[in-house]
């Protein structure tokens, strides 16, 4: 008896229902694997492999990529618990503050760790203790560039 498959046999094994038989006549031992069926290299060994081939080279920018993606993680961190986009507490403050009810608008703005919410805070609280513009401008100017706390005891 022949052990090649007929077309029949063929049309019906598992390797050829979902494209048919091969129209060459080719067996299906014959054929080609697929990609889906090659097992993906191993990237560990190839992340190795490229170390070795680098030295120390490779290993410094690594190092370097790791410390760098540290300090984006942080800051994302910082500017998210600073709440750099929350806009709306400043607005509020100023909009208390306009409407006349300082002491509000105050108490508002020191509650936010929103670096302008606590510009506002420290101007509000000169205003309040009738220091002149001056000053005031001056202590705002010095608080920007500080790591903004909320409740900060400068004018306190």
């Amino acid at each position: 008896m022949n052990d090649e498959l007929t077309t029949a046999q063929a049309a019906t094994t598992p390797d050829t229902l979902a494209t048919g038989p091969d129209p060459l006549g080719a067996s299906p031992d014959m054929l080609p694997a697929s990609p889906d069926m090659v097992p993906p290299p191993d990237m560990l060994q190839q992340a190795l492999d490229m170390i070795q081939a680098g030295g120390p080279v490779v290993i410094i920018l690594i190092a370097m990529s790791v410390v760098a993606l540290t300090i984006i993680l942080t800051k994302l961190w910082q500017f998210g618990a600073m709440r750099l986009g929350d806009t709306r507490t400043t607005e509020r403050a100023l909009r208390l503050w306009r409407g006349g009810r300082a002491d509000e608008a105050l108490a508002v703005a020191q509650r936010s760790a929103n670096p302008a919410a606590q510009v506002i805070a420290i101007a509000l609280r000169g205003m309040r203790r009738g220091l002149p513009e001056e000053r005031i401008r001056e202590a705002m100017a010095r608080s920007w560039w500080k790591p903004c706390v909320a409740g900060s005891a400068r004018w306190r």
